[in-house]
């Protein structure tokens, strides 16, 4: 067997390189062929719903874990990550009809806001979680492209503020089926 050692290979009249049949080019490790584009690697974080565990949120006014959590190691700087996320929540009215509003935010680590929707006493830009005195089932699914510039670990989590008085009830990780999937893609 021959080794050729070269910095470029381009096609000489043509615009392509053609391999013959049943002949392939193989990488030694991960991440070795790659072409602008494609899918390197993907993490999956699927609650259990025969495990999980729905979870009521009380304090109101302040932001709170949701528990949809999914860290990924880039292999290239250069590289983007695609999240894409289902985060399932449940509201309860009060008997009085009020409302349940809830904000939600896509944190990257522990402090950098890369997606939000908030209170505003605006409906747009918040999460009605019930209306009139009837429980709804509101789940938030989103994507975002991010360009973390790293090879080191990363993390992103959901978070949830409740904008409701304590009568009402909301709980996140309803019926144990939230997911984040994260995608890294070469560039």
């Amino acid at each position: 067997m021959s080794t050729l050692y070269t910095d470029n290979i381009r096609a000489n009249n043509a615009s392509q390189i053609t391999l013959p049949t049943g002949n392939k080019i193989v990488g030694t490790d991960t991440g070795s062929i790659y072409s602008p584009g494609q899918v390197l690697q993907t993490v999956v974080y699927e609650a259990d719903p025969t495990t999980a565990t729905m979870t009521s949120v009380s304090s109101t006014g302040s932001w709170v874990n949701t528990g949809n959590t999914a860290t990924i190691t880039p292999m290239f700087a250069t590289s983007k990550v695609l999240v894409n996320i289902y985060d399932p929540m449940h509201g309860d009215c009060d008997q009085d009809g009020h409302n349940e509003y809830i904000g939600w935010r896509l944190y990257k680590g522990t402090s950098t806001v890369l997606k939000t929707f908030v209170y505003n006493g605006s409906e747009i830009l918040t999460m009605l979680a019930s209306r009139g005195g009837q429980s709804a089932v509101q789940t938030m699914t989103t994507t975002h492209l991010d360009s973390p510039a790293t090879t080191s670990a990363v993390t992103y989590k959901t978070m949830i503020n409740r904008y409701s008085s304590s009568n009402r009830s909301l709980r996140i990780n309803w019926n144990g089926t939230q997911s984040m999937v994260l995608q890294e893609i070469a560039q």
